[in-house]
């Protein structure tokens, strides 16, 4: 997987509350984009705009982006198959575990 982004340029964004914030957030469309928590649903419902990348990091997370897409009654419109979901193993060293 590292050999696909190498040499290209990549953003990241947080969550996605701050989204709203960036105006022209489509600029990036043709670029490698990471993001954390609901910023895909946010930024799919403001811009139409999926990243490339999305870090999944508990389970609240998951909770947190499946209310996200049911309150903008996105399920069955939103598609993630161009996404990379990244996900910490339960055999990981990160701090919150699946």
């Amino acid at each position: 997987m590292v050999s696909t982004f190498s040499g290209s340029t990549c953003f990241a964004f947080a969550t996605g509350g701050s989204l709203s914030n960036i105006p022209s957030l489509g600029k990036v469309a043709d670029h490698n984009v990471l993001m954390l928590t609901t910023a895909p649903i946010h930024s799919f419902h403001l811009f139409g705009l999926l990243p490339n990348l999305w870090l999944i990091h508990n389970p609240e997370s998951v909770r947190m982006a499946v209310t996200a897409i049911d309150e903008y009654g996105l399920r069955g419109k939103i598609d993630f198959s161009n996404t990379y979901i990244l996900v910490p193993s339960n055999r990981s060293n990160s701090k919150v575990r699946f």
